[in-house]
């Protein structure tokens, strides 16, 4: 019996029967339960908005040197005010506007790639030239662009202008601007240069034997220009001295035996004449000029 009672005993201090009763249990209270439940939840919405404003300013910062290295990088380039600092919007307007005109540039080159290997061989020539004017619905002045702006990059012109005849009372012949085309620049000074150059031969003309488009007409054959700052072939020298350019090609566009128009093609570069570069580009605007015939006339 002793062990029993002691058993008992055990229980009721382990509360396994006095346990039950309401002397022996005190209950929390509840006002105190919910209480450390808002101490809680406020700690951890105190910590959510610490994290977020390291998160942010972390994030502020990373923006900041982000735009910084934009910034330099746009004014090496002449892209953009130098040491004005940049807003955030303006800085993705700029950086936007550089990557679509890198991105043109992407796609212009892989096109010129193409037709440097197609050029080589004159039935591919051939072959690839009237399948544009097939794409282009027989447009020959948006094929006439393309196949300009090409050339521009296979050969690496700084410039490209294309010369369209017209025929004038009394049988004379002229050469006005028709349009032009040139190499993305690095700087918006080189850009702005050329342009001035571009706006300056719009308004121009030449007649026969007059300058490099003229001579080019007159003669039906190719020409190289050494010098663009000579006056004496080139009479747009003095804005070509401005604009940095330095030489260039010009070739008759035909059609059987008539020129129909003139293409130029200049340089900011001092180059000696290429033999290669002069045959190649001779040869298309040779086959060029044989599809014309067979499908304008």
């Amino acid at each position: 019996g002793g062990g029993e009672d002691h058993d008992i005993d055990d229980m009721d201090d382990a509360g396994g029967i006095g346990g039950d009763s309401e002397e022996g249990k005190e209950e929390p209270s509840s006002k105190g339960k919910f209480g450390d439940a808002k101490v809680e939840a406020g700690t951890s919405a105190e910590n959510a908005r610490s994290r977020s404003v390291a998160i942010n300013r972390r994030y502020r910062s990373k923006v900041q040197n982000s735009i910084a290295e934009l910034q330099a990088h746009l004014e090496l380039r002449r892209l953009c005010p130098f040491k004005r600092k940049l807003s955030r919007a303006e800085a993705a307007t700029r950086s936007l506007s550089y990557i679509k005109s890198l991105e043109k540039n992407v796609e212009r080159m892989r096109r010129a790639c193409e037709l440097a290997f197609i050029i080589q061989n004159p039935e591919m020539t051939r072959s690839f030239i009237r399948d544009l004017y097939h794409r282009q619905n027989y447009d020959q002045r948006r094929v006439l662009t393309i196949l300009i702006q090409d050339l521009l990059h296979v050969f690496d012109f700084s410039l490209a202008e294309l010369w369209k005849k017209e025929r004038l009372e009394g049988g004379r012949e002229e050469l006005t601007y028709w349009f032009g085309a040139r190499r993305l620049c690095l700087s918006s000074e080189a850009e702005s240069l050329l342009n001035m150059f571009e706006i300056t031969s719009e308004r121009m003309k030449f007649a026969a034997m007059e300058g490099l488009p003229g001579r080019t007409l007159s003669m039906r054959q190719s020409q190289y220009l050494p010098q663009a700052s000579d006056t004496g072939q080139f009479i747009r020298a003095k804005q070509a001295q401005k604009a940095g350019i330095q030489s260039g090609y010009a070739f008759p566009v035909m059609a059987g035996e008539e020129v129909t128009s003139v293409a130029v093609f200049l340089t900011t570069e001092k180059r000696d004449f290429n033999f290669v570069l002069f045959n190649a580009v001779q040869s298309f605007f040779s086959i060029l000029s044989s599809l014309q015939t067979e499908i304008f006339q």
